[in-house]
């Protein structure tokens, strides 16, 4: 489990698997794939790539939230952690129709064939992911008028493209801070005035 840097680790997880995986004809258009933030889709202008647009965190509810489980052995107080949902647009840019279907396609199929992104591939990241963390990429229920008003407040114009959900990423606290137990008992002296002699 990994701090709050854990949301753009995940990110940047899946940006270099599908960047990794990216087959010759569609590289050589020439295409990437990049995470871009809302004030960076005027930098896709005239060229062709899948963006990773991160638009939403929200709680998952369907976890239980409190505190990392840890091994019977390790007697170290448990840490605290919140699990999240990331939802982001997959957009594919491109400068002409069969280039920017074809990158859409290809990155709905990976996704398809590989949802689940483990330690391995996380622990690129260089966080404290442990080994059983794991994170599901997954389509996104999405109504056409939410993704529309979504894109009326991104600069540029609309591009194919499809929500997709990343769960469950738990985030806690930093190593740093596990460091010191809390204080359970305080202990004052007590001794005599020599004023009142």
């Amino acid at each position: 489990m990994a701090n709050y840097r854990a949301i753009h680790g995940v990110m940047d997880a899946i940006r270099a698997f599908l960047d990794e995986r990216l087959p010759g004809e569609l590289r050589a258009a020439p295409a990437s794939v990049r995470l871009i933030g809302s004030r960076e889709f005027n930098a896709f202008q005239d060229t062709s790539g899948l963006g990773l647009y991160l638009h939403r965190i929200s709680i998952d509810t369907s976890l239980p939230g409190g505190f990392q489980h840890r091994p019977a052995a390790d007697r170290r107080r448990p840490l605290p952690d919140v699990p999240l949902c990331l939802h982001f647009l997959l957009i594919s840019f491109a400068v002409s129709a069969e280039t920017e279907i074809g990158l859409m396609g290809w990155a709905m199929q990976q996704f398809a064939t590989f949802p689940v992104l483990g330690v391995e591939r996380l622990d690129r990241t260089s966080l404290d992911w442990r080994s059983p963390e794991r994170v599901q990429i997954t389509t996104e229920d999405m109504p056409t008028e939410d993704l529309l008003r979504i894109w009326d407040g991104l600069p540029g114009d609309y591009n194919l493209t499809v929500p997709y959900l990343v769960r469950p990423v738990r985030v806690g606290i930093d190593r740093d801070s596990e460091t010191f137990e809390p204080v359970r008992t305080r202990v004052f002296a007590l001794h005599d005035d020599p004023a009142r002699d």
